[in-house]
């Protein structure tokens, strides 16, 4: 994982991650989202994941924790993503409400939230086939 140095965007910390978010790499991923700030924008922050290739749900759950911390402080976080896999894992815990997908930093740091719409279907499995008993027909 490689996590850049959070940048100021106008008012708005932005962290900007690539290569994987799991239990090996969740824990440097956490200190970037919350490294000290002494900017009122600490509380304003945007996690860049489009460079991002795998992630599990130990990545979720720093974000969570840096969304509460947020929150608390009168903040926010949104994430700006395009992978398929991060929208499907985010949908399977149920925290697609909490965390909008959001096309690019400027959009997330506009509030603009673009509607997903249908994910491409590559790279699924074809559908299996209805097996009947036998003789039926």
């Amino acid at each position: 994982m490689d996590v850049r140095d959070p940048i100021s965007l106008r008012q708005c910390r932005v962290v900007r991650v690539t290569g994987e978010i799991d239990l090996c790499t969740a824990v440097e991923f956490a200190a970037r989202m919350n490294a000290p700030s002494p900017s009122p924008a600490a509380f304003l922050l945007i996690v860049d994941l489009r460079g991002v290739s795998f992630m599990d749900s130990s990545g979720v759950r720093e974000l969570s924790v840096a969304r509460t911390r947020c929150l608390d402080r009168g903040g926010w976080t949104r994430l700006v993503y395009s992978q398929r896999s991060i929208h499907v894992l985010l949908t399977a815990l149920r925290l697609t409400d909490g965390f909008p997908r959001y096309a690019t930093t400027l959009d997330a740091r506009m509030g603009r939230s673009r509607p997903v719409g249908p994910w491409p279907r590559e790279g699924r499995y074809a559908p299996a086939p209805s097996l009947s008993p036998a003789g039926s027909g």
